[in-house]
């Protein structure tokens, strides 16, 4: 006999309605762990959980890409210091790559002479 706690979900197709149920309420502010609770998890741990279980993985993967898409749009308001913050949370990087390719080709740069410059060639070229 298997220890520990029962499983709260044994029906993916019923989890998928659950998940889709808490997309429902229009003034929603959708959040990772709001979900959890809703679902009747105790913790995002618990939700994280059942993701990695491959019958119940896609619907917690397409609820919590909506909570993404949530933050994402929400970046073009004024004030996204927390829209970014939980999109770090969920994967995104803040920093900038740059790939290079090709070859390198050395330039040469001749600066002209200064007249001020008691070194400089005082000789006319003309």
């Amino acid at each position: 006999m298997a220890a520990g706690r029962p499983r709260i979900w044994d029906d993916p197709d019923e989890l998928e309605k659950a998940c889709d149920g808490y997309f429902n309420d229009e003034n929603l502010k959708p959040t990772v762990t709001g979900l959890a609770l809703h679902l009747g998890f105790d913790s995002k741990q618990s939700l994280y959980d059942y993701r990695d279980r491959p019958e119940f993985s896609y619907p917690i993967k397409k609820a919590l890409t909506l909570i993404e898409k949530y933050h994402e749009e929400g970046l073009s308001e004024n004030n996204v210091a927390g829209r970014i913050f939980a999109l770090k949370n969920m994967g995104w990087k803040d920093k900038a790559e740059i790939e290079h390719s090709g070859t390198a080709t050395p330039i040469q740069i001749i600066f002209p002479a200064d007249d001020t410059d008691p070194g400089a060639s005082t000789t006319n070229p003309g």
